[in-house]
């Protein structure tokens, strides 16, 4: 995990506990493990191009399964059933301050409010075993939080309007681990993928798919550069 990393997820607005903590980094450790350090395989993540025309490698006796690493994005959206009652204090039947929101499938919300919404801190708790907890604005997850499923971590980092947005891990439920930037709720722009079969890509992305400049690590230690577009290879080079 990186001193970034490290410094966002210790800064939370909230605290997320050590146990939590813990838990993250070693998963990303153990998803790691006798791997190289890519930390010090630096690419250009502003310039596109991959210059490589003239030592364009072409491997005949030796596949290279890079395709074959598709990402799986799992559905993760936070979708809200019909609200019941609350209960807490409230102003002109108006709910402010920490307040308890029941829904008719048994699902609910513990935390801040303000003029009847979701305002401030606090956590939902679905009945299909998932919880939330984390900022909320305007009824939505949005600022810093972490989604469960059956008390494991499935995502820490932003979020806007109830999607993942800007810097975040998603630990996948088939072991696949992805840390870096989200865009509504999708891998987009720069960051780092481990593979369950502990082959890695870190580089850049589009929607959810590997797009552009990256650096595909396999676990016998090679390593290529390679340019994508769809999550398809139109370039590589064998990095020695």
């Amino acid at each position: 995990m990186s001193i970034k990393e490290e410094y966002f997820i210790d800064n939370l607005i909230y605290n997320i506990g050590i146990e939590e903590k813990e838990y993250i980094e070693k998963k990303i450790n153990t998803n790691n493990k006798e791997q190289i350090d890519i930390e010090d395989e630096e690419i250009d993540i502003e310039d596109e191009e991959i210059d490589i025309e003239d030592e364009e490698i072409y491997i005949e006796d030796k596949e290279i399964d890079m395709e074959d690493e598709k990402i799986c994005i799992e559905d993760e959206e936070i979708i809200f059933p019909i609200r019941q009652i609350y209960s807490g204090i409230s102003v002109d039947n108006e709910f402010y301050g920490r307040a308890k929101e029941i829904y008719k499938d048994n699902s609910f919300y513990i935390g801040e409010f303000e003029k009847n919404i979701k305002n401030g801190k606090g956590k939902m708790i679905f009945i299909n075993s998932t919880k939330y907890e984390g900022e909320w604005i305007n009824g939505y997850p949005h600022g810093n939080g972490i989604f469960y499923f059956k008390s494991k971590i499935i995502y820490i980092g932003q979020y806007k309007h109830g999607k993942k947005h800007g810097i975040g891990i998603s630990f996948f439920l088939n072991g696949d681990i992805y840390n870096g930037n989200f865009l509504e709720n999708n891998p987009h722009g720069n960051g780092i993928f481990y593979f369950k079969s502990k082959n890695i890509y870190k580089g850049q992305f589009k929607d959810g798919k590997k797009h552009g400049t990256g650096i595909f690590f396999f676990l016998n230690g090679e390593r290529y550069k390679c340019l994508w577009i769809n999550d398809i290879i139109k370039k590589k080079k064998l990095i020695i």
